[in-house]
């Protein structure tokens, strides 16, 4: 498929990416369905960025195995998940796996990241080498070299912790909070 030329969409790329956007969505539209889907969906996805890829954000993704590469995707949920350079907003699955990539909510049992981050992780074991996280409950948590938490609620952390809260620091901010939030209820 060749893309718009100059003469279709003038000197606004936004307006090129729209309509190679649109040219895209119609070859689509055109194919005819997959007879091999079964009827509970499938149980593998890749998704790949390209040019339109920009404009083109995926909702939400169901399935046995997703493969993430400069994307976009609003939430997964599947029994494994890598992520590679894209951004998810959520991610349920038995084992995650991020590279130079990011979330902004996790929960599993195993997550891995390696050169990325995400906001909030409940998981099983964790382990984050080079990358971070606001917060992080686990049972097992690993931070390697270079990597930092803003609060860790595990049972056992392992690795050069950076950590700026760990359950005890939660405990000391989050017991002076509540005591000062059911005294102003009171009034």
């Amino acid at each position: 498929m060749t893309g718009p030329t100059p003469q279709d969409v003038g000197p606004d790329p936004l307006a090129a990416a729209e309509v190679d956007a649109e040219r895209e969505a119609a070859a689509i539209a055109r194919l005819p369905p997959d007879p091999a889907a079964d009827a509970e969906g499938p149980t593998a996805i890749d998704v790949e960025g390209s040019r339109s890829a920009a404009r083109g954000v995926v909702g939400g993704i169901e399935a046995d195995d997703v493969s993430l590469t400069q994307s976009v995707v609003g939430g997964v949920a599947a029994g494994r998940v890598t992520v590679g350079q894209a951004l998810v907003g959520g991610i349920a699955a038995e084992h995650v796996r991020i590279e130079r990539g990011g979330a902004s909510g996790i929960v599993a049992g195993r997550v891995r990241i390696e050169q990325g981050g995400a906001a909030r992780i409940v998981a099983n074991r964790v382990s984050i080498d080079r990358g971070g996280a606001g917060a992080v409950m686990g049972w097992r948590v690993r931070l390697g070299r270079g990597s930092v938490s803003g609060a860790v609620i595990a049972a056992r952390v392992d690795g050069e912790v950076q950590a700026l809260l760990d359950w005890r620091g939660v405990l000391a901010v989050a017991v002076p909070a509540a005591i000062v939030v059911l005294l102003l209820r009171r009034r």
